[in-house]
């Protein structure tokens, strides 16, 4: 073990005990498996992940493929299908119906689930200039158990960079970018509503469905010098009228759908990215504030995060730290992702939910582990 590998497992090792400290009840790892998934001489680095109608699991992988080694392989990308028991149930290297050379003018692919078993994706195209990229719209196709992609649709214009997408509780699937940009469309691409959010600016949309068949978004919200002001959190109806507004003094904010139509924030409110203060709150149906718990912070400066729905209550995840929390805000268990870990996604599923983790040393590949939800 090399010295710098040392100071993070130790790292690792005092923040697990500082957590454990802390937290009201016994942490445990409620995982039932860990599995490798890995096809050498291929390289594949976890980008996105998603449950399907079937509850399997698609892991959509950036990827250098082929056996002639490093210096030949060629970039693209594969999806994973994964089943509750680990088994790898299909690879296969994702077909998009573009030319070789547009694949390098494409960015945040992101899955969403389809009724039928299939798998919508949206992607955005891009153009390099000297200045930085420039965005020219959001794709969408579907995606069938072999990789294969259906015709391409335009569904978001250019300009905006759209990195949100939510499967709707009606089947819809709704888009969200920055410059405002809010829409839904149907599994079919047909555009269904518009919308912009422009007063205020609001950019980088979570979105989360609520139990009440209503919709909860968080983004944060641009001042009058262009810069991030707080946060806002909506609840729109499946029309996309705003019915309840709250505004959270913070720069990011993750949502997720909890009993009764009401949503969970998970909020960083440092005034910037070099420490986190991370606070977990409820917005009840009206959007009253009923609780607001601390949440553990990690070790890593401008930790990435996320808010999973849990069928008992919320998960947590800032950087490779989970931390699960009852529907009443108390926590029940954390856990820490200790290997050389570089990706973290973790994907709801029913009684539990899955955590995939990338890292240099996962023999070129990634990990997949399956969790059961703690009852308290």
């Amino acid at each position: 073990m090399n010295v710098m590998r040392l100071f993070w497992a130790m790292a690792a090792g005092c923040l697990v005990g500082l957590l454990c400290a802390q937290s009201s009840g016994i942490v445990h790892h409620p995982f039932l498996w860990d599995r490798e998934f890995s096809q050498p001489p291929n390289i594949y680095i976890p980008e996105t992940a998603a449950l399907d109608s079937h509850d399997v699991i698609w892991v959509l992988c950036r990827a250098r493929m082929g056996k002639e080694g490093y210096g030949k392989q060629h970039l693209t990308h594969a999806i994973f299908r994964i089943d509750q028991e680990g088994q790898q149930l299909s690879t296969a290297e994702l077909t998009l119906p573009l030319p070789t050379p547009e694949w390098g003018d494409t960015s945040d692919y992101r899955l969403a689930a389809l009724r039928d078993g299939s798998m919508g994706l949206v992607f955005n195209k891009i153009r390099w200039e000297p200045r930085g990229e420039s965005y020219l719209g959001a794709y969408y196709t579907t995606v069938d158990t072999s990789g294969v992609a259906a015709p391409l649709q335009l569904v978001g214009g250019p300009g905006p960079e759209y990195n949100e997408i939510l499967s709707l509780t009606n089947g819809n699937l709704l888009l969200g970018g920055n410059e405002g940009a809010l829409l839904t469309f149907d599994s079919g691409g047909k555009l269904q509503w518009k919308k912009s959010f422009r007063q205020p600016l609001l950019v980088n949309p979570d979105s989360t469905n609520l139990s009440d068949g209503n919709v909860c978004l968080s983004a944060w919200s641009m001042g009058n010098k262009g810069a991030p002001n707080q946060l806002r959190v909506m609840q729109l109806d499946e029309r996309g009228h705003v019915l309840h507004t709250a505004d959270i003094s913070a720069l990011r904010g993750q949502v997720a759908g909890g009993p009764d139509g009401s949503c969970a924030v998970l909020y960083d409110q440092a005034p910037n990215i070099n420490k986190g203060e991370y606070y977990l709150t409820v917005l009840d149906r009206s959007f009253a504030r009923p609780w607001t718990v601390p949440v553990p912070q990690s070790y890593q400066s401008g930790a990435q995060f996320k808010l999973v729905p849990l069928a008992e209550g919320y998960l947590a995840q800032i950087g490779n730290v989970l931390a699960e929390f009852s529907w009443s805000g108390k926590e029940l268990w954390m856990d820490v992702e200790a290997r050389d870990t570089t990706e973290t996604i973790v994907t709801p599923t029913k009684g539990g939910f899955f955590v995939v983790t990338g890292g240099l040393s996962m023999n070129n590949g990634f990990h997949v582990k399956r969790a059961i939800t703690t009852r308290e």
